[in-house]
């Protein structure tokens, strides 16, 4: 969500709808209740945004995701990392459709 709002204002309406397949609006307007109290995303009552602090979080959080990233990876050439995440991404939506999500 913190994404998102780095992106350019975002109304909270296209929020829930972005992030529809992944929680319902009440949990996401639980996390940019958690955000905004961290200080890190803009809440007045127009189109959400991130705040000076939430985006060097944003930065922070998007240098350790690539770390992480390059570690679990290493070895790996871009085509089997590619199929990899294809497979797990085949996976998750199998799992939300036994779920019925």
């Amino acid at each position: 969500m913190l994404q998102s709002a780095v992106d350019g204002p975002v109304e909270r309406t296209a929020l829930h709808a972005a992030l529809a397949s992944f929680a319902g609006p009440a949990e996401v307007d639980g996390v940019v209740a958690d955000l905004a109290g961290r200080g890190w995303l803009r809440t007045d009552g127009g189109p959400l945004s991130a705040t000076d602090e939430g985006r060097a979080a944003h930065a922070r959080l998007a240098a350790a995701v690539g770390a992480f990233r390059r570690a679990v990876a290493d070895g790996l050439t871009e085509e089997e990392y590619a199929r990899t995440v294809a497979g797990l991404a085949r996976m998750v939506a199998d799992l939300e459709r036994a779920l019925g999500r």
